[in-house]
C-alpha cells in the first residue's frame, strides 16, 4: 500500500533518473567524439571501450621538481621558442659584423691557352696564379646597420617574453593535472567506500520491503542513492586516468 506521497515521490525519483540518464548519454557522446578526434577516425566509425570494468588506477605523480624538469626539457614548444630566439640572436651578430673592419685573403690559379699573361701570345697552356689581400670598412652608412640591429634585438627580446608566458602556462599545466590526479587518487578510497554503503543500505531497504516494515519509496531511494555511489566510483577512476594522461601530455611524453 502507498499514499498519494509515496507515489508522487517515487515518480520524481524516475523524472530525475530519467534525466540523469539523459545527461549521462550526452556526455558519453561528447566524450567519444573527443576520442575520435584525438585519434583522428571518422565519426562514423564505432569505438568500444573494452576495459570499462577495470579497477586499476594510474601510478602516484613524481615529486613536482622532477616534472618541471622534464617538461622544461621535452616539450616540443619550448625547444621551438629558444630555436627562434638563438637564430634572432645570431641574426643580430651577423648585422653587427657589417659595422666592422673586414679582412679577406683571395687567390686565384689560371690555365689558358693562350694566357693573356704571357706576352707575345702563343699557342700553348700556360698557368698563372695571384694572391691579393682584401680589406674593407665601412665607415658611415646613415645608421642603417644599427637600426637593424636594434631592430632585431627587439624581436629576440620579445620572443624571450613569450616563450617566459610559455614557460609559465606549461608549469601551470603540470601543476594543474599533478594535483588533480592527486586528489582522483585520495578520492577513489572514499568513492568504494560510500559504493560499499549503499549496496548494503539498498540490501537492507530491499528485504525491509519484502517483509513489509518499509514503503517503497525507501527502497527507491536506496536504489537511486547505490547508482549515484556507483556513478561518483567511476567518475573517480575516469579523472585520475584523465588527469594522468594530462600530465603525461604536460610534460611532454
Amino acid at each position: 500500500m502507498a499514499v498519494d506521497a509515496d507515489v508522487l515521490g517515487a515518480e520524481a525519483e524516475v523524472a530525475s533518473a530519467e534525466l540523469d540518464r539523459v545527461r549521462a548519454a550526452t556526455e558519453r557522446s561528447s566524450q567519444l567524439a573527443d576520442l575520435r578526434s584525438l585519434l583522428g577516425l571518422a565519426g562514423d566509425i564505432e569505438l568500444e571501450l573494452a576495459d570499462r570494468g577495470t579497477r586499476e588506477l594510474p601510478p602516484a605523480p613524481a615529486p613536482l621538481d622532477e616534472l618541471l624538469a622534464e617538461a622544461g626539457a621535452g616539450r616540443p614548444e619550448l625547444e621551438i621558442a629558444d630555436a627562434r630566439i638563438a637564430e634572432a640572436l645570431a641574426t643580430e651578430r651577423l648585422v653587427n659584423a657589417a659595422r666592422r673592419p673586414a679582412v679577406g685573403l683571395a687567390a686565384q690559379w689560371d690555365l689558358e691557352r693562350p694566357n693573356a699573361r704571357y706576352m707575345p701570345l702563343e699557342d700553348a697552356w700556360n698557368d698563372a696564379w695571384s694572391v691579393g689581400l682584401l680589406a674593407s670598412w665601412t665607415v658611415f652608412d646613415g645608421e642603417r646597420t644599427r637600426s637593424e640591429a636594434a631592430a632585431v634585438r627587439a624581436e629576440a627580446q620579445a620572443m624571450a617574453a613569450d616563450r617566459a608566458e610559455l614557460a609559465r602556462q606549461v608549469r601551470l599545466q603540470v601543476e594543474t593535472a599533478r594535483l588533480t590526479l592527486e586528489a582522483a587518487l585520495e578520492a577513489v578510497a572514499s568513492a568504494d567506500a560510500a559504493r560499499t554503503a549503499a549496496a548494503a543500505r539498498e540490501e537492507a531497504s530491499r528485504e525491509r520491503y519484502a517483509a513489509g516494515i518499509a514503503p517503497i519509496v525507501e527502497m527507491t531511494d536506496a536504489q537511486a542513492n547505490l547508482a549515484d555511489a556507483e556513478v561518483a566510483q567511476i567518475t573517480v577512476r575516469a579523472t585520475a586516468w584523465i588527469a594522468s594522461a594530462d600530465l603525461q601530455r604536460a610534460i611532454g611524453r
